[in-house]
């Protein structure tokens, strides 16, 4: 079994402003009004935070302007061909699944045609696990939850091929308040992880639930989608909970993979970097 954790940002907003309506005036309204929008859109259903899109000026409009113009396998293998000419407008994290899955051509890559010729049918992605990894934002929790709906939807990642979609909140990694990210100081290697920070819980996160003695199959991390803080603090996680990290460049089709094996005994960053590949 495969799981993969994909950092989930807001590209699925701003990749296309000025092209989805209302695009301007919903990102607009997120940047301008983060606090108010916390409070008064954001409920809790099922112990999941959701964005009511009646709450926020014209954000009804752009789910509606999104879901009919994104949610088809042929929308999703146009852009993808446009990613050399600067024109994918796909949000990070779908770019990101679909070329880990298939190549810039749109062919299947080799390693899941071995799980096709071992007999798993159609269904070669069953055993994988998709988990959509959030910071503490409204934005946030929105693009997540449309991303969830987007990968359901369409046959390239079969909804019958993923035996889950999660969605992981990572309390108080808020990008609008670093003093909830981080401490704002450097502690001493003996003293205690501070409790409540988003990146001491982001921390928690994988150390409950990818224990790094435990093998649980192949863990793939793909980091292009989110800040760009969390996607370096995200690095090295995986490097130590023993995930292979993939980073994709803008206008590119393939990955930067980081070395997946754990902090080698002995060793230090050249280490990592001697075992960090490129990958087509």
């Amino acid at each position: 079994m495969r799981t993969i954790v994909i950092s989930a940002g807001t590209s699925l907003l701003t990749n296309n402003r000025g092209i989805l309506d209302c695009s301007d005036q919903v990102l607009d309204y997120f940047q301008e009004n983060q606090a108010a929008v916390d409070k008064i859109a954001v409920t809790v259903e099922n112990g999941e935070p959701t964005v009511c899109p009646d709450t926020i000026p014209g954000l009804y409009n752009f789910t509606k302007g999104f879901t009919e113009k994104y949610f088809k396998d042929t929308e999703i293998k146009r852009n993808i061909k446009k990613r050399d000419r600067g024109e994918d407008r796909l949000p990070a994290e779908i770019s990101s699944l679909y070329l880990y899955y298939y190549d810039r051509n749109g062919r299947l890559r080799d390693e899941f045609k071995k799980d096709l010729a071992k007999g798993s049918g159609t269904d070669f992605r069953k055993k994988d696990r998709v988990i959509l990894l959030t910071t503490d934002t409204a934005d946030a929790f929105y693009c997540a939850q449309l991303l969830r709906e987007l990968i359901n939807s369409i046959s390239l990642f079969n909804t019958e091929c993923l035996v889950d979609q999660d969605i992981a909140v990572i309390k108080n990694l808020d990008v609008y308040d670093p003093y909830k990210w981080a401490s704002s100081h450097f502690r001493d290697d003996d003293q205690p992880l501070d409790t409540d920070k988003g990146l001491t819980n982001l921390y928690k996160y994988f150390k409950c639930n990818f224990p790094q003695n435990k093998k649980t199959g192949d863990r793939i991390l793909l980091r292009t989608g989110g800040y760009k803080e969390l996607s370096a603090d995200l690095k090295l996680i995986a490097i130590q909970f023993r995930f292979k990290s993939y980073y994709l460049f803008e206008r590119s089709y393939s990955f930067v993979q980081t070395y997946a094996g754990g902090w080698p005994r002995g060793g230090d960053l050249s280490t990592i970097i001697r075992r960090t590949k490129g990958v087509s």
